[in-house]
């Protein structure tokens, strides 16, 4: 499964527990629909997410991100607006989840 959340603003988040992602519905789609989601979730079972999945998902987005950076440069005409948003996505993994984040 993979857990990496790119949102509406662009910023990149993966969350290493279920609570992170509730949080962020709250805060983007009010209280109403996180209590929503979170009683239809006690009908349901989920699998915990341990820290070592997080980062193999985080280093995949980022090997995804370089792949396509790659296929970007060696384009006959280099397009610069798609290059910066690879860039930014893997930035803000770093700075989300790199060693000084916290």
């Amino acid at each position: 499964m993979d857990n990496v959340l790119v949102l509406n603003d662009d910023s990149v988040i993966v969350p290493s527990t279920l609570f992170e992602v509730m949080d962020l519905i709250e805060e983007r789609m009010g209280v109403d629909v996180r209590q929503y989601l979170e009683s239809f979730m006690e009908e349901t079972e989920h699998e915990p997410f341990t820290p070592d999945d997080q980062m193999a998902t985080i280093l995949d987005v980022i090997g995804r991100e370089i792949a396509l950076l790659e296929t970007e440069l060696s384009a006959p005409k280099l397009n610069r607006q798609n290059v910066y948003s690879h860039i930014e996505t893997i930035r803000n993994l770093v700075n989300r989840y790199g060693r000084n984040s916290k």
